[in-house]
């Protein structure tokens, strides 16, 4: 005996096939970047024979890197369109599983195909100082941030006036650590691109201008454990106190000597 099922296709008309299933697509929308603490939707869009598909329930499944899950089930609107609310807590690499449970009179023809998205979540970190290594020379400042993933900053960043470095330490380090630096011009700059080492080796980064005066710098890690991260460039600021205090000064003893020549001279 052969099995047939009436199946209402989307568009509302019927079709008569044998072993008919419906198959709804869910398509995940990522955005570029997720940051720890912030509350993000995610927007997706679900496909019936590569067509926009109203009123499908979709079941949205977050995989924590802690090991936990949470669910949420949400319909797709008028235009196929969905959102689902994406709430990390912490930084890692989280697993977005959505499913397409087709709308109620195909359940049970539904062959629930499913989508899977893995999203980076980085900490973000705002450094609002800067320290000389070894002089515990500090100058505060503002809109250089750090935003990192399987990684962990341990201490200040420091400037290494004789390199023309930032030197960022980082710890807990895992295989796929990976960090973004947003750095102002007027902190570090160089005419092309800046140079990038980690332990001592020089390593390829990614960087691009987010403005005229602001640069963005992506470094993925692959050293586990402790590493440290050395941005050079051909310049690194702030001049102030070290620098200023050093031209003041040479300035004084400058002043001196000259003081000191013309008291000679009228002897």
């Amino acid at each position: 005996m052969m099995l047939l099922m009436i199946n209402t296709d989307d568009d509302g008309s019927n079709s008569n096939n044998a072993y008919a299933t419906h198959t709804s697509l869910p398509v995940i929308e990522p955005m570029e970047q997720y940051i720890a603490g912030r509350v993000y939707d995610i927007n997706g869009l679900i496909l019936y024979n590569g067509e926009p598909t109203s009123d499908v329930l979709i079941e949205v499944k977050i995989d924590s890197p802690d090991g936990s899950s949470t669910k949420e089930y949400v319909r797709s609107r008028d235009d196929g369109r969905f959102t689902m609310t994406f709430k990390p807590n912490a930084q890692g690499y989280y697993t977005i599983t959505a499913t397409s449970h087709c709308r109620d009179v195909h359940r049970s023809i539904c062959t629930y195909q499913s989508t899977m998205l893995e999203v980076a979540v980085y900490e973000e970190k705002s450094i609002d100082r800067l320290c000389v290594v070894g002089g515990g020379e500090c100058i505060n400042l503002d809109n250089l941030t750090i935003a990192m993933v399987d990684a962990r900053l341990s201490e200040d960043v420091m400037i290494d006036s004789s390199k023309r470095a930032l030197m960022i330490r980082l710890m807990d380090v895992g295989d796929r650590a990976h960090i973004i630096l947003t750095l102002p011009s007027h902190i570090i700059d160089a005419p092309d691109r800046l140079s990038v080492v980690v332990d001592g080796k020089a390593v390829e980064h990614r960087e691009h201008l987010a403005s005229s005066n602001v640069r963005i710098v992506e470094i993925p890690i692959y050293d586990g454990g402790s590493v440290v991260v050395e941005i050079i460039g051909t310049y690194v600021i702030p001049e102030f106190p070290i620098a200023i205090a050093l031209v003041l000064a040479v300035s004084m003893l400058v002043l001196l000597t000259l003081h000191r020549l013309q008291l000679i001279g009228y002897n």
